[in-house]
């Protein structure tokens, strides 16, 4: 079972921000079915991540099915990710960096 869930819409996204537990690190990861570094960096990376540490949500968003989500957040490339903590984004990170990715959520959690 996946711990890293898909937004279906516009609206999931806004009710994840707004329901998001007070002080907890919300990634959201903007992908697509055919971006290779998503599917074999980013992907894996995600899951183990949010297997280990329980003070993080990570939440995926498909380009291709949210295409006005994205759109209104500038997402130009993927995958791209948002950090964010009590509804406030914090850093965006463009590319599959694993190194950078891992130090982001230790200086975020």
């Amino acid at each position: 079972m996946s711990l890293v869930r898909y937004i279906t819409d516009t609206a999931d996204f806004e009710n994840t921000l707004k329901n998001q537990q007070p002080n907890k690190l919300l990634i959201v990861c903007y992908t697509a079915s055919w971006c290779g570094p998503c599917k074999t960096i980013m992907a894996p990376l995600c899951e183990s991540v949010a297997s280990q540490i329980p003070e993080l949500t990570i939440v995926k968003v498909d380009v291709d099915d949210c295409e006005e989500l994205a759109a209104s957040q500038d997402i130009s490339c993927m995958p791209t990710l948002h950090f964010y903590k009590n509804g406030v984004i914090l850093n965006r990170l463009e590319g599959a960096d694993k190194n950078t990715f891992l130090k982001l959520v230790s200086e975020l959690i």
